[in-house]
């Protein structure tokens, strides 16, 4: 876990420049996620066989998903840690749960209800 840069910024172009903690996840990290991931889906695919009627939609659906799902999660290479960010617009602590990433991690301001956008800097 290392301390870097970003900005926060809302949809009415305030920002702000905060230090956060991320973490740079490794290969095999991402890797066994998605596995894990996958066989997940299938699971959950297999106990669906035995509903009656909703089997039609469920399964194919968890097998799409399944085989998408893993490839999308294989992209997220760093994590956000759960913390609390200024919201830029009305100064309201904001909670950042914690989240895998790729460029941008996104929430909602609870106080004044605009979107936040966290960027990390190069």
């Amino acid at each position: 876990m290392k301390k870097q840069k970003a900005v926060i910024t809302n949809n009415q172009g305030s920002e702000n420049e905060v230090d956060v903690e991320v973490i740079h996840l490794t290969t095999k990290s991402r890797v066994i996620k998605s596995i894990q991931l996958c066989f997940g889906l299938l699971l959950m695919a297999l106990v669906c066989v035995f509903i009656p009627v909703f089997h039609f939609v469920l399964v194919p659906t968890l097998i799409i998903l399944a085989i998408v799902l893993p490839f999308l999660n294989l992209k997220n290479d760093k994590a956000l840690t759960a913390q609390k960010i200024k919201c830029p617009k009305c100064q309201n602590q904001v909670a950042f749960k914690t989240k895998r990433f790729q460029q941008e991690v996104k929430t909602f301001c609870p106080e004044c209800r605009s979107q936040l956008k966290l960027f990390l800097k190069a």
